[in-house]
């Protein structure tokens, strides 16, 4: 009974209570034969009914509100011994109670209201719907019209249910209202257009909520408009600023293949510098790469940030002369030494073999490196390289075998033609 109980519940706060029980608890031993000239028998209810209450025994003063009605037949005592019954979880008592008021109060808004819930709590959506058909003519309260419009859904007549949200979104311009005329028109109607622009709309002008911005980002992503969804989730980054949304906004970049958006959107954020620098080293933009990375290892002494002013002080410069790759080695030196990154020592492996510094090192470095990836393509070029260098053609021609037809690269294809003529 939790969901029919829940419900009552909503009735009960919808209708009020008229009566705060403020008096003392009353003895056990108070009974009906201790009633004396000072009290009348309507009194001693009252008492008990007020002191029940106080107790949180409402079964007890649903028992003597009830007799408070039925002894003077004051319908306000009725409505309280229904509010009892209703909070004592008594409706086996309650279900009768009411249809015996209806009959004799058949247009009491109050007892409308608990006749419909019992009605909804029972699948009895077209009895349900009668009463209510009725109460709204006489109820000046949104909520009646509301739960007309709920049993109407649940009859299956959703264009019914829509007129009643259409005009309460444009009366209160409401978040709840909304999200039921958004999922009426999308869900059940199929009015899909219709009901993205009105969302979208809504959105314009009053702003990204995160419920309403989430349903659109649904919608789009069931039409399979990302645009859209990146428009939208952009929106709700910028209101929280929740790593998920813009974790995610960087995932619909990738996905778009949509770099400059990406770096546009880290270079205003400043979520991630990070990713902006590998970012930047993708678009070869290195010299925006080195000023963040030298920036950040200025501010944190972070190893990576180092590695990465190596790797684009090598990229940016056209001329590759001794000096250089003498200050490119110490860094790597040092990276390598605090740092188990098989990227890192790759690169690091191939600079020594291609410039001749220190070939069986870079050939070591590299090997590190195939530990952690042993089918990395490009770490098997660096080993070829490496081992071409050393004049071990052989070897060199079997390892770059291997990868050759998996990679286009033009320094790869030019290694291995390199490679074959030294057999």
């Amino acid at each position: 009974m939790s969901r029919y109980y829940s419900l009552l519940v909503i009735t009960f706060l919808l209708v009020g209570c008229s009566y705060k029980a403020k008096s003392a608890p009353l003895q056990n031993s108070i009974a009906a034969n201790s009633i004396n000239s000072r009290f009348d028998k309507k009194d001693f209810y009252m008492i008990v009914a007020l002191d029940s209450e106080y107790r949180g025994d409402y079964q007890n003063a649903a028992n003597y509100y009830r007799k408070l009605y039925e002894t003077g037949g004051d319908l306000k005592f009725a409505l309280e011994a229904v509010r009892s019954y209703v909070l004592s979880k008594n409706f086996k008592a309650l279900k009768p109670f009411i249809s015996q008021l209806l009959k004799k109060y058949p247009e009491n808004i109050e007892l409308m209201r608990y006749q419909a819930a019992i009605y909804i709590d029972e699948h009895r959506y077209k009895e349900a719907k009668k009463i209510l058909k009725k109460l709204v003519k006489v109820s000046t309260n949104p909520k009646d019209r509301e739960l007309l419009a709920s049993v109407n859904l649940a009859l299956k007549n959703p264009k019914d249910a829509l007129k009643f949200y259409q005009n309460e979104y444009k009366k209160r311009l409401s978040k709840e209202s909304l999200i039921k005329l958004f999922d009426i028109l999308y869900y059940q109607l199929g009015k899909k257009e219709e009901a993205i622009k009105t969302l979208k709309s809504h959105i314009d002008f009053q702003g990204c909520d995160e419920v309403l911005c989430s349903k659109l980002i649904l919608a789009y992503r069931d039409q399979g408009d990302v645009d859209s969804i990146i428009t939208i989730t952009k929106k709700l980054y910028n209101k929280t600023h929740k790593e998920s949304y813009a974790k995610m906004l960087l995932d619909l970049y990738r996905f778009n293949g949509d770099i400059d958006g990406a770096i546009g959107f880290l270079e205003q954020s400043k979520f991630d510098n990070k990713a902006l620098i590998d970012l930047y080293i993708t678009k070869k933009s290195y010299k925006k790469a080195l000023d963040l990375a030298k920036r950040l290892y200025r501010e944190s002494g972070d190893i990576d940030m180092l590695a990465k002013i190596a790797m684009m002080e090598y990229e940016s410069s056209k001329v590759k002369d001794k000096k250089l790759l003498n200050s490119i080695s110490k860094k790597f030196e040092k990276v390598i030494k605090h740092s188990d990154n098989p990227l890192y020592e790759n690169y690091y492996g191939y600079l020594l073999i291609d410039h001749d510094l220190d070939i069986d090192k870079g050939i070591a470095l590299v090997k590190k490196a195939l530990k952690h990836t042993p089918d990395s393509p490009f770490y098997l070029d660096s080993l070829a390289w490496g081992y071409y260098k050393k004049r071990e053609c052989s070897l060199a021609l079997k390892t770059i075998e291997k990868i050759v037809d998996l990679l286009t690269q033009k320094e790869i294809q030019e290694h291995y033609e390199k490679i074959k003529a030294c057999q």
